[in-house]
């Protein structure tokens, strides 16, 4: 199934004078979406027709009987009709989808500080034992400079210990290397995430500034749109008065001519009979 709109105007914000939408539909229930023969996502389609009012529920066309439904449905459903005419559904539907990547990017650096944290703390554990390590290559330097008097019972006991800590820092180095590389893929990692945040919250900042100002602008249509069903209240009001007026007119008027009719009667009985 294709539908072809005429986009020579450049309603439609693409780069076509004819925009084709097309929908093939599979037994399993699923569909493909195409514009202009590209295979598109569903979301893309509804993107393109934001804010141009040809929408499901645009109001490009609207229908006589469709117009009192909209004046006497419910607020809700004018308000989205007002929405989209104004461009707020667009400037809503940015903000969501800037809203949910700031949450991605924020789920992403939660998971990225907790990674460093836990980094940190083995970073930590291994940085004290390579303290012991250096402390026991020290003792091997005490070893040197001591006085031939120890006894060649703590000589062994010495050497032993420096042989237990030399083997300990060689293996805490290799696992300090190797955090260190981890560390650092992080902080690679961490920097483009910053700048999309970055970058999403100013889209917020503009997207909001840009809402604030259409939603001031659909206050004041509201405004003087209460203003005119004032006027028209009070418009029906003195037409109402002058209806009474009138009707008490008439009134007035039938009771003259019965008067006048009764008159007439005892006149011409009074000089005809």
């Amino acid at each position: 199934m294709s539908i072809t709109f005429d986009n020579s105007d450049n309603i439609i914000p693409i780069d076509f004078k004819e925009v084709t939408i097309s929908r093939k539909l599979y037994r399993t229930g699923e569909s493909d979406y195409f514009i202009n023969k590209s295979n598109v996502r569903l979301k893309e389609v509804r993107e393109l027709f934001l804010d141009t009012g040809i929408g499901r529920e645009g109001y490009s066309i609207i229908g006589q009987g469709r117009i009192e439904e909209i004046i006497n449905g419910k607020s809700e459903d004018r308000r989205a009709i007002f929405e989209e005419a104004s461009g707020i559904s667009k400037i809503k539907y940015q903000k969501n989808e800037s809203q949910k990547k700031l949450f991605r990017a924020k789920d992403n650096l939660t998971r990225l500080r907790d990674i460093i944290i836990q980094n940190e703390n083995r970073y930590g554990f291994l940085k004290g034992q390579s303290t012991k390590a250096k402390r026991g290559i020290a003792l091997l330097d005490s070893i040197e400079k001591a006085e031939f008097s120890i006894s060649y019972k703590d000589y062994n006991n010495l050497s032993s210990n420096f042989n237990k800590y030399s083997e300990t820092l060689e293996i805490n180095k290799e696992e300090l290397s190797d955090i260190n590389k981890e560390f650092e893929d992080v902080k690679l990692k961490i920097s483009p995430l910053r700048d999309e945040l970055n970058s999403i919250t100013n889209l917020i900042e503009t997207d909001s500034a840009e809402l604030n100002k259409i939603t001031n602008k659909k206050n004041d249509i509201i405004n003087k749109k209460n203003v005119l069903i004032e006027r028209n209240k009070f418009i029906n009001l003195n037409n109402q008065q002058s209806l009474n007026l009138k009707q008490e007119y008439i009134n007035n008027l039938e009771k003259i001519n019965l008067e006048i009719i009764e008159k007439k009667k005892i006149f011409l009985k009074n000089n005809y009979f």
